[in-house]
């Protein structure tokens, strides 16, 4: 981004967001990290420019204004998260903030918008995560100075503002700062190199960052290739907090050998999974349990 008039550098911008509308693939790692605050700035001078910058620094550059904060974002990947990329037009003062790769790719042939950095990490538009609202884009031209000026303005309020023409939800931030793991879904049990018995009755187990739908729970016998659905279980809502659930799994009589487990968030029973919603076991040996007697002395 530049400073204007100046042509001087200009800082950072912003790091945010999942959610997905849910959940991510996964093999969750306990890291998390904060949501941090989108802030919008204003520039003051010249007054006819009218055109405005997002960024997660704190920090006030010259000739702007601090306007608000707009929601909060990742500051790193996680694994149900998209890029949000801003390209900068240093001829009409606008920035360009976006989270889809086709836009970006418009834009990085563009012959006045340059790429200037990842802004941050944001969950995609068509993801409706608890605990995440959109952010919206506008956009206006105008002449001052016998100049044009173009500028990019993101709102959480869907309110045209003045002047200006509505381009849809951008993508979708955290309205709050919360904690964010590296992956919204994990399963707890079973974990690695587990025996069962035939017939037994096994707690399946898994941690959510958020809620609503329903858990699939589904084994497979064959290393993947297809899946038997043991159960939807409803999953309370909550809005970014890390949950627990679990479901006593009673074994067929007659499934032995090795079996995977699969945990699934869907919209509704019988909804087809969505890929970015999922986690599996690894290998379990299901196997029949000899029990010997004690040998007796004589």
């Amino acid at each position: 981004m530049k400073w204007f008039p100046s042509k001087s550098g200009v800082v950072w911008f912003f790091a945010l967001a999942v959610v997905l509308g849910f959940w991510s693939v996964a093999a969750a790692s306990a890291e998390t990290v904060t949501a941090v605050a989108f802030n919008r700035f204003y520039l003051n001078y010249p007054p006819e420019a009218q055109v405005h910058y997002y960024s997660t620094d704190k920090t006030v550059p010259n000739e702007w204004l601090f306007e608000g904060v707009e929601g909060y974002v990742s500051p790193t990947p996680r694994n149900y998260t998209t890029k949000l990329q801003r390209f900068y037009n240093d001829n009409w003062v606008d920035h360009v903030y976006t989270a889809s790769d086709v836009e970006a790719g418009i834009l990085s042939h563009h012959a006045l918008y340059k790429f200037e950095l990842t802004a941050g990490y944001v969950v995609p538009a068509d993801r409706d995560l608890p605990g995440t609202v959109p952010l919206y884009r506008f956009t206006r031209s105008h002449h001052g100075s016998s100049r044009l000026y173009q500028d990019h303005f993101y709102s959480l309020s869907s309110s045209l503002p003045a002047n200006y023409i509505a381009e849809g939800i951008c993508c979708r931030v955290w309205k709050d700062p919360v904690q964010l793991p590296d992956a919204l879904l994990r399963m707890t049990n079973p974990g690695p190199n587990q025996k069962w018995s035939e017939g037994s009755a096994q707690t399946l187990a898994w941690q959510i960052w958020t809620g609503g739908g329903f858990m699939r729970l589904s084994y497979s016998t064959n290393n993947g290739q297809s899946w038997s659905v043991i159960a939807d279980v409803p999953v309370p809502r909550n809005d970014g907090v890390v949950a627990n659930g679990s479901y006593v799994w009673h074994l067929p009589a007659t499934l032995a050998g090795m079996i995977r487990i699969r945990l699934d968030w869907v919209p509704s029973p019988g909804a087809t999974p969505v890929p970015w919603a999922s986690a599996q076991s690894g290998d379990v040996m299901v196997a029949r349990v000899l029990v010997v007697p004690k040998s007796r002395t004589k």
